[in-house]
C-alpha cells in the first residue's frame, strides 16, 4: 500500500512538472517545439469563414472573413526592400511562419493590389467585432501560441527589430538591428500616424488571455524608421 502511494505521488509530480514548459518557441529552450506552423489548421473550429486565397510573391495566402472585414490569415512574407527575417534567419520567416518584419514606410505599400495596411480604425473594427475581452487570446494561433483562434486570424509571436544608433565624430549611424520578443509577443503596424516620425502599432503578448489587445485606442506608437514590425494585410 505504501509503495503504491509513492508510485502515484511520483506520477502526479511528473505530470505537474510537464506542464511547466519552457518557452516552446525559443530554439535554446528545453521544450523547443519546432516544426512548421499551420495557420490554416484552425479551419475545423466553428466561427471561421474562409475567403478567397491570394497568390502574391509566389506564395498563397489564405484569407478569413471576420465581421465586415477580410484579412489575410497569416503575416506577410513578401521580400521587399527594408524588410528582414527575425535574427536574419530565413526559417523564422517561413518554417516558423512569422513572416517578414518591415519598416513603416515599406509596410504602407507592401500589400498586394486590392489590399492595404490596416489603419487604427480598421483594428478597432476588428476588436469591436471579436469583443474586447480576451481579444488577443481569441486571435492567437491555437496550435502554436496556445490561443483559441476563434476566427482563423492565427496570430503568431513574431517579435520585432529595433535599430539602434551610434554617434560618431561625423554623424549618427545605425549600429545594428536588435531583435526581441519572438515567441512571446507579436507586433503589427497600422497605417495611422502618431506624429510625423512615428506610427501606431498593435501588440499581442504571451499572457493576453484576459484582456489582450482590448483598448486599440491606446495602441502603442513607434518610430517609422527605427522599428520593424509584422504586417497583416486587409482587403480594400
Amino acid at each position: 500500500m505504501v509503495l503504491r502511494f509513492f508510485l502515484l505521488a511520483a506520477t502526479f509530480f511528473l505530470s505537474c512538472t510537464e506542464v511547466q514548459r519552457d518557452n516552446p518557441y525559443d530554439s535554446g529552450g528545453i521544450n523547443f517545439r519546432g516544426g512548421e506552423v499551420s495557420p490554416s489548421s484552425a479551419s475545423t473550429q466553428t466561427g471561421i469563414i474562409r475567403g478567397t486565397p491570394v497568390d502574391y510573391g509566389n506564395e498563397i495566402y489564405e484569407t478569413v472573413v471576420i465581421g465586415t472585414q477580410t484579412w489575410m490569415a497569416r503575416n506577410l512574407n513578401y521580400n521587399a526592400n527594408n524588410s528582414q527575417c527575425y535574427d536574419d534567419n530565413e526559417n523564422n520567416c517561413t518554417y516558423f511562419g512569422y513572416g517578414r518584419l518591415y519598416r513603416w514606410y515599406t509596410a504602407m505599400s507592401v500589400c498586394p493590389n486590392g489590399w492595404h495596411l490596416p489603419s487604427q480604425e480598421d483594428w478597432t473594427t476588428l476588436v469591436k467585432f471579436v469583443g474586447s475581452q480576451a481579444v488577443g487570446n481569441k486571435l492567437k494561433n491555437s496550435n502554436n501560441w496556445n490561443g483559441r483562434d476563434i476566427y482563423g486570424f492565427s496570430a503568431l509571436p513574431g517579435g520585432f527589430c529595433h535599430y539602434e544608433w551610434m554617434s560618431t565624430s561625423v554623424a549618427e549611424v545605425h549600429k545594428g538591428c536588435r531583435y526581441s520578443h519572438v515567441g512571446t509577443n507579436g507586433y503589427w503596424w497600422s497605417g495611422t500616424e502618431s506624429y510625423e516620425s512615428s506610427a501606431k502599432y498593435v501588440e499581442i503578448t504571451d499572457d493576453d488571455n484576459i484582456y489582450g489587445m482590448g483598448i486599440v485606442n491606446g495602441m502603442g506608437s513607434a518610430s517609422k524608421d527605427d522599428y520593424l514590425f509584422s504586417v497583416r494585410c486587409l482587403k480594400d
